[in-house]
């Protein structure tokens, strides 16, 4: 006795373009640091970069030769300031998930 089974062809493309479309990246509460007047670094949660950055009220503007950069240390993104924010002042970072 033989059986035979058989099944209707499924159409995946539909499917798979939605799988196939990246995440849309979400905009996470702005995070607030307190800046002591020596720390250049600070470190952000998993899973989130640097939307903008400000300092003593301040938005900072992002690039190698102003204000504050961006580094991936292979877990985290840390913003780094080319100098430490005065102490006191509170660095207020809005973090977009990636």
């Amino acid at each position: 006795m033989v059986a035979r089974i058989t099944q209707p062809a499924i159409n995946l493309r539909e499917i798979l373009t939605k799988l196939a479309q990246p995440p849309k990246p979400f905009l996470a509460p702005r995070k607030q640091y307190p800046a002591d007047g020596v720390q250049t670094d600070f470190k952000l949660p998993f899973g989130f970069k640097a939307y903008a950055v400000d300092s003593a009220g301040l938005i900072r503007v992002e690039g190698e030769l102003e204000e504050f950069t961006q580094k991936f240390d292979g877990f985290n993104w840390i913003v780094s300031f080319a100098q430490a924010p005065a102490n006191g002042a509170i660095v207020g970072i809005w973090p977009v998930g990636v």
